[in-house]
């Protein structure tokens, strides 16, 4: 009689056990690196994002005013505030920049009501500013922000410095 030769040998369950082992861990590892690129393009698209509605609401404001002023209620400007006197209205400014917090970039409007300047309205963006910078040259209509944002230990595919221009109406 021969043998009964049903199932599989030792040799063969740990060959079978070893190609499973290696698919595995090309497939964890591929898992991982696409989980990993997945959150920094997502941290990379945020920042775009940030940065781009920082860059609207500068212009917007920029071409509402027709002055860069001496002061906003208890705002001064500096170097990373900027204070503009709106077109609209005698007595209404709009501070950008550094309003509430250094770290973050604020508009803010002002307006004289029972003759003291009082604030009006406030929008604090969520992008981390490490620097603002504002330049106005006094014999052109332009303004120029320099914004420097964070980047947190990834490889930043947006700049971490942008700059953007908007002239002030005449």
């Amino acid at each position: 009689m021969l043998p009964n030769n049903h199932g599989y040998t030792l040799l063969e369950l740990l060959a079978y056990v070893a190609i499973l082992a290696v698919f595995l861990n090309i497939t964890a590892g591929l898992y991982l690196s696409t989980n990993r690129l997945m959150a920094r393009s997502d941290l990379a698209i945020d920042r775009a994002s940030g940065i781009a509605e920082i860059e609207t609401a500068f212009r917007e404001a920029v071409a509402s005013a027709n002055a860069v002023a001496d002061a906003a209620g208890p705002l001064r400007p500096g170097e990373s505030l900027l204070v503009l006197r709106r077109a609209s209205a005698a007595e209404e400014w709009i501070a950008l920049g550094a309003v509430t917090s250094p770290e973050r970039f604020s508009v803010a409007t002002y307006a004289v009501v029972n003759g003291t300047p009082e604030m009006i309205s406030l929008k604090t963006f969520s992008q981390p500013v490490l620097r603002s910078q504002f330049t106005v040259d006094a014999s052109s209509p332009l303004v120029r922000l320099s914004v420097g944002i964070e980047s947190k230990g990834t490889t930043n595919t947006v700049s971490p410095e942008n700059t953007f221009v908007a002239a002030l109406r005449p």
